[in-house]
């Protein structure tokens, strides 16, 4: 692959034996020739290549009149900046193929062509076809319209809404999205030099929440199961909101981290506003919701009953009148202690 880019003083060969980012060939050697340069938007390059009839992966027949070639172009909105061979390369936005005559090539007038517009011994096979990360963004959408959204809905149907079997479903959707989400970013990740080895902070941390996820779940199982047959709050209570809750905040942060490693750190700064956002929401909600049930719960009948030391209602047949009960003589102020030889019918 003879790689071109604006800010490279020579002419580069990076290889690559599938489809994923090819890495730089130092045994290949490339010279740039007088004419090279970018004339009205257009590269030209004229470049002599050295030991480059065979590569690890590959090899060029000169004795072929149809030698099968193929082109790839761009991004043309975020190009590579650096003059390092190593520097990262983004997915191309179109590609095609054509066919070249090297033994014409070979055997022909030797130096630069004079006209670099003519398809001399070449012929253009199909139109140029349109490429896009799309995984890519559909992998950052799933994960994140999980982590930012879906979770803390779910915390919202639970708490405010008082609909638990909503946030359920809610829930076990947002863990089959995330793991969906996951096996994109696995499969993306082969695609790439730096991940292709998993070991940036990302995927590490990204496979760690994937598992929390899971068992995530299974304490809100836990939880749920415990509370239908006691109706009371169990060990896996806490656990399982504490967990839920910290799941969400390194979800969202390793966003921010998966969009610096996709080069994208403007969408990361967003990112983090949502993120803001987000967490004031329910943290607001969840204390406007705590306020609503104090509220409700001061003017029940039966606490106004125990406030105002008597009846809730007329017909009430439960609340005890607490002004109707004299109190035990023991605790009377004219109770006089009888002497301990008295009769028991005397103390009382």
């Amino acid at each position: 692959m003879l790689c071109l880019i604006n800010t490279w003083k020579a002419a580069n060969i990076p290889l690559s034996s599938g489809n994923f980012e090819p890495s730089y060939a130092p045994s290949i050697n490339t010279t740039l020739m007088p004419g090279s340069g970018i004339t009205k938007n257009t590269f030209i390059a004229n470049a002599c290549c050295a030991n480059c009839r065979k590569w690890n992966g590959g090899s060029l027949d000169i004795n072929s009149e149809e030698q099968d070639f193929i082109y790839a172009l761009g991004p043309t909105t975020s190009g590579i900046e650096s003059d390092s061979k190593t520097a990262r390369m983004q997915r191309h936005i179109s590609y095609g193929h054509f066919e070249m005559d090297l033994v014409q090539a070979a055997t022909g007038i030797s130096g630069v062509p004079t006209n670099i517009v003519a398809n001399n011994g070449t012929e253009q096979i199909g139109d140029p076809h349109a490429d896009y990360e799309i995984l890519l963004y559909v992998h950052a959408l799933f994960m994140l319209g999980t982590i930012v959204v879906l979770l803390p809905a779910g915390v919202f149907f639970l708490r405010i809404l008082q609909k638990p079997k909503l946030h359920s479903i809610n829930q076990v959707f947002g863990v089959v999205i995330v793991l969906i989400g996951g096996g994109l970013g696995i499969y993306l990740s082969s695609s790439y030099n730096l991940t292709r080895t998993f070991q940036t902070s990302h995927q590490i941390i990204g496979l760690i929440i994937m598992g929390l996820l899971v068992i995530q779940s299974a304490l809100g199982y836990l939880h749920h199961r415990s509370y239908v047959r006691t109706q009371r709050s169990s060990s896996y209570t806490l656990p399982h909101i504490w967990h839920g809750r910290l799941v969400i905040l390194f979800g969202a942060l390793n966003g921010f981290l998966g969009f610096r490693l996709a080069g994208r750190s403007a969408l990361g700064y967003l990112l983090s506003l949502l993120v803001f956002i987000a967490i004031y929401t329910v943290v607001y909600l969840a204390f406007w919701n705590r306020n609503r049930r104090k509220r409700q719960a001061f003017s029940n009948p039966r606490a106004r009953n125990f406030r105002d030391g008597g009846h809730a209602s007329s017909d009430s047949t439960t609340d005890i009148p607490l002004t109707s009960h004299a109190a035990p003589p023991a605790y009377q102020a004219d109770y006089v202690p009888q002497p301990l030889g008295a009769p028991p019918g005397n103390r009382f």
